[in-house]
């Protein structure tokens, strides 16, 4: 190939490269399911309107700018269309040029000769040219081919709502959309009833023999039309009767359409009933289980009450999978997808803390590989605890959601203190070797982003900023036992935002830096661990080393020899 082609193909795989990142969106992005929501909330205000045109509505201002605002959101919806990615055996299909040719070969012609029609239709009956009762009936009908969208919108929606719910709550949806769909097939039908008794094709019909135009407005006629369709789904009956035979040809379809709807309306709420109840037999053995225990120990009323909420507190936890570990089907996803979802997951928790968001910017891998290796969830029940006081320490905690009572030491006179969501708990496991100063207990469901502290160590190690961490870990260690009057005061409490925040600025961004040896009093090595009382101890001497040197350098400078005379 020649060097200009290869040039020249270069650069158009250049430019497809940047549409993909900063244009081409994802079926998941914010924006694709804002769109969604709108083109389904359009959806629907056609599924209603359309088919109410048979009534002969009068036109209004409203009805006019609704019918513009449609027609704009379906046009824009064709350039949304080839710009956003669609899933093809399980991956998206992000190239521009294969989204392009997969829209044009199957809803393009479709979309346009719509859209096309419909400004056409809208130019027209804004000119003075046309005959407007010449063309209603025919811009009506062409408009009822825009409900075939829902084929498109539908299967969409549907996809997303697997994707987003639990087991349970698809049974209930498919009981509810059942409902709804009965509802909407009884809608076109009753407007169809109504739009053959006013075809004008035979003297007799049943909306001149029941209606009185004086008399009956629309809310009369559609209410009217409705309960005719609904009949024909059930054995019930009405005054209305067909008049001639189109009529009667229309109401033996729909008495044949109504039996096969019915009978598939009642099997399917039958199967989901039974579904639905199949997935609470084991709930209710298990509680029946539970009931025969108490009743034959004879359990007080107050214990009966506190085991049957922390109970009922752990199943709902586990029905809503707070948790990684509570999704088992996560566990066969390569690691490359849970690293994304390890970062996704935790990197807004720990940036929360000033230290870890310093690193993130030095080092940005460092915070990839504490995210997927060392972070890990905890959820915890209403009254659980999450640790209690005298237990040796090995993680870090991040508050998510929830409220937590903690208590300093085992539970004496002091005031419990309230952790919040974006507090976090036990740093100083991280840089010396820590004991629980207290207990926490959770008041209200909890969620807990916990890191380990010896993956921690094992990735620290091997940082390019280490200097500089441990020489936040040395003033962490160094204020921690100073502004708490000794180690023993200090709580799992210790050291949130502003005093973090200070820390940092001072470790990471020094006055001067003389390499200090205080770093030595630091766990940042492999399985060596040192108590808070030597981290103080080497640093006090590494600070009275640092304060004798510079009171010899400054005798040194006020000695001077007396000049000699001659």
């Amino acid at each position: 190939m020649p060097p200009r082609q290869n040039a020249a193909k270069g650069d158009l795989g250049s430019v497809e490269d940047w549409i993909m990142r900063h244009i081409i969106l994802r079926p998941s992005h914010r924006f694709a399911i804002m769109w969604d929501c709108i083109t389904i909330t359009v959806l629907i205000w056609d599924l209603i309107v359309i088919p109410l045109q048979t009534y002969e509505l009068p036109e209004s201002e409203v009805w006019r700018m609704m019918e513009i605002l449609a027609t704009v959101i379906w046009t824009a919806d064709i350039v949304l269309s080839f710009i956003k990615g669609y899933e093809v055996r399980g991956d998206v299909e992000m190239h521009p040029r294969a989204i392009s040719k997969h829209y044009m070969k199957t809803w393009f012609p479709f979309d346009v000769s719509i859209v096309s029609v419909d400004w056409i239709l809208f130019v027209l009956e804004s000119g003075d040219l046309v005959d407007w009762l010449r063309f209603s009936r025919f811009r009506r009908a062409i408009r009822l081919l825009r409900i075939a969208r829902i084929v498109k919108i539908g299967g969409r929606f549907l996809a997303k709502m697997n994707d987003m719910f639990s087991e349970d709550s698809l049974v209930a949806m498919r009981l509810g959309w059942l409902i709804v769909l009965l509802v909407a097939i009884n809608h076109f039908i009753a407007c169809g009833w109504y739009a053959i008794g006013v075809i004008g094709v035979f003297d007799d019909d049943w909306v001149e023999k029941t209606f009185d135009n004086e008399l009956h407005g629309f809310v009369y006629r559609y209410t009217t039309s409705f309960h005719w369709s609904v009949t024909q789904f059930t054995p019930a009956s009405m005054e209305v009767h067909p008049r001639n035979a189109l009529e009667r040809a229309y109401t033996i379809v729909c008495i044949f359409f109504g039996l096969l709807m019915f009978s598939s309306f009642v099997s399917n709420m039958t199967s989901s009933m039974t579904h639905l109840t199949k997935l609470n037999v084991e709930k209710r053995q298990q509680r029946d289980i539970l009931m025969g225990y108490m009743n034959m120990r004879k359990l007080t009323l107050h214990l009966r009450d506190d085991i049957v909420t922390l109970l009922n507190n752990t199943k709902q936890r586990r029905k809503q999978a707070q948790c990684e570990s509570d999704v088992a089907v996560l566990k066969v996803l390569p690691q490359s997808i849970l690293m994304r979802l390890h970062l996704e997951v935790h990197s807004p928790v720990i940036q929360r803390h000033a230290f870890f968001k310093q690193c993130a910017a030095d080092e940005p891998y460092m915070i990839h590989r504490l995210c997927h290796c060392a972070m890990s969830e905890q959820a915890v029940g209403v009254g659980e605890e999450l640790f209690r006081f005298g237990v040796r320490c090995s993680r870090m905690y991040f508050a998510i959601s929830g409220e937590c009572r903690y208590v300093v030491g085992v539970g004496g006179d002091d005031r419990p203190l309230t952790v919040w969501p974006g507090q976090w708990l036990c740093e100083a496991a991280l840089w010396v070797e820590w004991e629980h100063r207290g207990q926490l207990n959770a008041t209200s469901a909890c969620q807990f982003s916990q890191l380990d502290t010896q993956e921690f160590v094992n990735i620290m190690t091997g940082s390019r900023v280490l200097q500089l961490i441990q020489r936040y870990a040395g003033l962490y260690a160094h204020h921690l036992e100073k502004e708490n009057g000794g180690a023993e005061n200090a709580t799992d409490l210790w050291g949130q935002r502003m005093r973090v925040v200070d820390l940092v600025q001072k470790a990471f961004q020094p006055e001067d830096d003389d390499g200090s040896p205080a770093s030595n009093a630091i766990m940042l090595r492999s399985g060596q661990t040192v108590s808070l009382h030597d981290a103080f101890l080497f640093w006090k001497q590494w600070t009275k080393r640092r304060r004798r040197l510079a009171r010899l350098w400054q005798w040194c400078g006020c000695w001077k020899p007396q000049a000699r005379t001659s």
